[in-house]
């Protein structure tokens, strides 16, 4: 669990500094690390999508959060 925490912020610290600075995402996940998604909550037609990091951050661009 304590492994998922930091991987969690890792990558919100990746994400806001790509925000500040305007530029694209630069997140190196761990090497034990098999594969990260991102379960997003339903969107209008009702499906949940699963992303990768990069996928993610553009998630978010596009909302401007």
């Amino acid at each position: 669990m304590n492994g998922q925490m930091y991987q969690i912020a890792c990558i919100v610290a990746a994400a806001r500094k790509a925000l500040k600075s305007g530029k694209e995402i630069c997140y190196k996940p761990e090497k034990y690390t098999n594969k990260l998604s991102f379960q997003i909550l339903p969107s209008e037609n009702g499906e949940a999508t699963e992303l990768s990091v990069s996928d993610w951050f553009e998630n978010l661009k596009e909302k401007k959060v």
